[in-house]
């Protein structure tokens, strides 16, 4: 089990102590965790009523304009103590340490490609004998 938010203290410019938070809620397991909470959330909420003769002003930035929408009855959260108890319950039942290693899905993305590219990159000396500048007319190779 890991945390989306690590605290840790780091000794930073002599012996001044600071406060560093390295966020890690843009992991796959984490960004896949709230994808399901809010899949949740849309499917407990998405038949909600229409409060009558209530409207929110909305500006959009885009566009330029003002707009109104009508205000929905407010959400109620029925499956959020369920939802606690099943995670306090798989916790308790964990008998392993909270710090170890744990195997990496193989659907996650980090398994697809090293970079964004996804084919091999070329190497540096190709790289530079290609390399175009928009300041500098093209050689000519005769």
């Amino acid at each position: 089990m890991q945390y989306g938010l690590e605290i840790i203290f780091k000794f930073v410019r002599g012996s001044k102590l600071q406060l560093h938070l390295v966020i890690s809620c843009f992991r796959y397991e984490v960004f896949t965790g709230r994808i399901l909470l809010a899949a949740l959330d849309h499917n407990f909420h998405v038949f909600r009523k229409v409060l009558e003769g209530h409207f929110k002003k909305i500006y959009s930035k885009r566009s330029g304009n003002w707009r109104v929408e009508p205000v929905k009855e407010a959400k109620q959260y029925p499956h959020f103590p369920l939802l606690q108890a099943d995670i306090l319950r798989r916790r308790a039942e964990d008998a392993d340490a909270i710090t170890r290693n744990i195997e990496i899905s193989p659907t996650n993305p980090m398994h697809l490609a090293p970079t964004i590219a996804m084919k091999r990159a070329p190497s540096t000396e190709e790289l530079v004998k290609t390399k175009l500048s928009r300041f500098q007319p093209p050689k000519k190779s005769d």
